[in-house]
């Protein structure tokens, strides 16, 4: 995608001249140049994505230029998107108070009622005439709310970091159907936020706490704010990072609504035990079709965790990441996934005993994993096998030939074994491979991360993908802790 040098009006001319829903065309201006991205790009995707980061102009010249007297006013009914980004420390104070202004008059001129998301992920607070202008729109359905991380000191710019959930009124949740709010490190943030995060129409909540936090700690601020009337949620997703789960037992029965959860993921969170229970005694079955727990901490009774995944019986995606296990609990474990045989997409299984700081690994004997091999929809497997390295062919047995990517991991032994020796067990694996499975990618490692993983591509021949290669795989990553090397 290269650049035109022409004046902006020339270009601005040239994209309004397309017809009004021809796509086709949009689409085409846009891989034309970078230049015409910027004016073709919000009228295809209804969105203003604005990126301030670097040198980059572009999208400040965006904004100015739908705020030029005279330029054609349809915009102001288009927009239904706005979304902020700056994540590099590169826009000056001035530049700040340029971008905050202009897209303050932008939010104010768009109509009223039009407008169904506003996200915020800049590395500053958004001015307070962003927020002003932002009230104006109370039909909002999703908000994203990204925390600037400074806790020695206010913003560099005079501005509170909470600026928007202590502005925008109550009414302005009514709406609101997804909220995300990230990066939250302090009481003031997490207090200006307990009304849209009790807002009665929510479906889908992500909440997550900065990793800067202290969590020995246990915050009050970190918990989940009692919901008006204790009023049962009408949740579908729920993503919560670092928040404290010791609640008392009616927030979260208010919360973590069985007939309508969908998707659960609990990252690094206390108190997996009081969910867990909870969800377990509902007496039907549940339709969670994505459960992630991972934590390092011990997570109490584990038994509360197997008869939930066992209560699951529709499951896309299992991934645990777990300690407090037992050689004996992660065989119970076996039969609680399997009764989501038929629908299991994703996989991934990484547990630990809780004997010492540190939590020593536990791994599956492979003939106790023979079940998965009718699980006819899994795509991605994550897996820790109780064989040396010599004997990767063995788990060949446990694989569904949909399997697409394998991380396959087994107890280490250092530096022994040389990346030679690794690329002949893969081609042993490989050879071991019933005709027509669909294997493309293995990564082979440890649960302890003693040393980094090898990753090899399985097609045409089998060979260790380079870094510039592990690009490929971000589509088939495993969402487990792993999924940070790709």
């Amino acid at each position: 995608m290269g650049e035109l040098y022409l004046p902006l009006e020339i270009l601005q001319y040239i994209v309004w001249q397309v017809p009004s829903g021809d796509r086709v065309t949009l689409s085409r201006l846009c891989l034309a140049s970078s230049s015409l991205y910027h004016f073709a790009a919000p009228r295809l995707y209804r969105s203003l994505y604005l990126n301030f980061e670097g040198k980059e102009r572009s999208r400040l010249d965006l904004l100015n230029t739908l705020l030029e007297p005279g330029y054609d006013a349809r915009w102001k009914k288009w927009v239904k998107s706005v979304s902020v980004t700056a994540q590099k420390n590169s826009v000056e104070m001035h530049e700040r108070q340029d971008v905050c202004g202009s897209l303050a008059e932008v939010l104010s001129k768009i109509e009223r009622g039009s407008l169904d998301k506003f996200s915020w992920g800049a590395f500053f607070a958004p001015h307070k005439q962003v927020v002003d202008a932002l009230v104006g729109h109370k039909k909002l359905r999703c908000l994203q709310v990204a925390f600037p991380f400074d806790p020695d000191r206010s913003s560099d710019d005079g501005e509170e970091t909470d600026t928007i959930f202590k502005a925008l009124p109550e009414e302005n949740y009514h709406n609101l159907e997804t909220l995300e709010i990230r990066k939250a490190w302090t009481k003031e943030q997490m207090t200006a936020a307990a009304k849209a995060i009790g807002s009665p129409g929510l479906k889908n909540l992500t909440l997550h706490m900065s990793y800067f936090f202290d969590w020995d700690l246990e915050h009050e601020f970190s918990r989940l704010p009692p919901r008006p009337n204790d009023e049962r949620s009408r949740l579908v997703l729920i993503d919560l990072s670092g928040i404290s789960l010791c609640n008392a037992q009616p927030i979260i029965d208010s919360y973590f609504n069985p007939s309508t959860l969908r998707k659960l993921e609990l990252r690094d969170c206390v108190g997996y035990e009081s969910v867990c229970l909870a969800l377990s005694q509902y007496p039907g079955v549940l339709d969670i079709e994505e459960l992630v727990l991972i934590s390092w901490e011990d997570c109490g009774d584990i038994s509360s965790i197997i008869r939930l995944v066992a209560k699951c019986k529709h499951l896309k995606v299992l991934c645990l990441d777990l300690s407090s296990f037992t050689p004996e609990e992660i065989l119970k474990l076996i039969p609680a996934f399997s009764e989501s045989g038929k629908t299991l997409e994703v996989l991934s299984l990484c547990l630990r005993d809780n004997q010492n700081w540190h939590g020593e690994s536990i791994y599956y004997p492979p003939k106790a994993l023979h079940v998965m091999k009718s699980f006819e929809n899994l795509r991605e497997i994550g897996m820790s096998y109780a064989i040396p390295p010599t004997d990767l062919y063995k788990v060949v047995p446990t694989l569904p030939p949909s399997v697409r990517a394998a991380d396959l991991r087994f107890p280490w032994t250092g530096v022994t074994e040389s990346r030679e020796h690794m690329t002949h067990n893969i081609s042993a694996f490989a050879e071991a491979l019933p005709a027509g499975n669909g294997l493309i990618h293995v990564i082979v490692g440890d649960d302890d991360d003693y040393s980094d993983p090898l990753v090899f591509k399985m097609t045409p021949t089998v060979h260790e993908i380079a870094d510039s290669e592990k690009t490929e795989l971000r589509e088939l990553r495993l969402k487990c802790f792993r999924s940070d090397w790709f």
